[in-house]
């Protein structure tokens, strides 16, 4: 499907760049559903999005990783005025075991800031397809209107031959000529006027879908008017589902998560590690092998924890103020 999405929008650059194209002013018919396909497979927005999410998936893929095993080797030699010579090969693993419950709570903000990424990129799409199906309809009503002048051009042209017959036969004054003249001029502009409104209509859409694409018939036509629902039924449909709504709720939870992760800027932390050493000076060298534990307790961090704690305090402030004003 996405194939064949990708073919359709490069036949649309195609057609604008092709010298046929400035020829020939009607393409292959488009529906509703490709252009929205089209919109949804090039449109730049819904790129951005999904590339935020694809980024939001790596940070959280990185925050789980920041508690795994860690293992470092290390190789070298060196040697002295006097002639000795010495060489050394290590291999250390390490893990954190316990960070006062930072990383869990790390966790649980990286996956809402992913949630809310994808609720973003849900209204991106829902804005990129009313856009086009705005534009579409929009285009629908202008061929209408075009169709409708130009029938009206053909009326008053034959009005005014009648008028014209009329007069040369002399049951009709030079008046109702005149008259029927202007009424025709009057047509002729109306019809460009709508011609130029069908021309921006598909300049309209191009930008809505995303692509560079030259004018073709639509095969679809206007849809049935469809029952509203009730306003409260809307409302509550509207709380529960709008995209920004969902995103400013989850980026309220991320930064209250916050709070509680600033607040353990200098909590105990403690890692377990062992090691493997070959060294000396002659070959075979000597091993050592060595264990521990490690407990670190911040003392002092000259007030850096406090105004971090202020910081996650006010960014939460912030976020539930856009959440009441949306």
């Amino acid at each position: 499907m996405r194939r064949a999405v990708l073919a359709l929008a490069a036949a649309f650059s195609l057609l604008l760049a092709s010298p046929a194209a400035e020829a020939q002013e009607i393409f292959a018919p488009l529906s509703l559903e490709e252009c929205l396909a089209v919109a949804e497979a090039n449109h730049p927005s819904l790129e951005e999005a999904r590339a935020t999410i694809d980024g939001e998936e790596a940070r959280l893929g990185q925050v789980r990783t920041s508690n795994a095993v860690k293992g470092d080797a290390s190789l070298s030699a060196s040697t002295s005025s006097g002639g000795n010579e010495s060489y050394s090969t290590a291999f250390t693993v390490s893990k954190l075991v316990y960070d006062s419950g930072r990383n869990t709570l790390q966790r649980k903000r990286q996956a809402l800031s992913l949630d809310s990424a994808s609720e973003s990129a849900r209204g991106t799409v829902l804005s990129v397809r009313t856009a086009v199906k705005t534009a579409y309809y929009g285009l629908l009503l202008a061929e209408r209107k075009r169709d409708q002048a130009r029938e009206a051009v053909g009326s008053y042209e034959r009005h005014l031959n009648q008028a014209r017959a009329f007069y040369e036969v002399g049951t009709k004054p030079k008046f109702d000529v005149t008259k029927a003249e202007v009424d025709l001029s009057n047509a002729k502009m109306t019809l460009v006027s709508a011609e130029a409104a069908v021309h921006s209509g598909w300049a309209t859409l191009a930008n809505a879908m995303g692509v560079a694409q030259s004018p073709a018939t639509l095969s679809s036509s206007f849809r049935p008017v469809q029952p509203l629902p009730s306003e409260e039924a809307a409302l509550a449909g509207a709380l529960e589902n709008r995209p920004d709504l969902r995103s400013a709720r989850m980026k309220s939870e991320m930064d209250r998560i916050g709070i509680g992760i600033a607040a353990k800027g200098n909590a105990a932390t403690a890692s377990v590690s062992g090691s493997a050493v070959l060294s000396g000076s002659d070959f075979p060298l000597d091993d050592d092998y060595r264990a521990g534990v490690s407990l670190s307790i911040p003392v002092f961090d000259g007030g850096t924890t406090r105004y971090q704690l202020d910081e996650a305090r006010a960014a939460s402030r912030g976020t539930e103020a856009a959440e009441r004003r949306i």
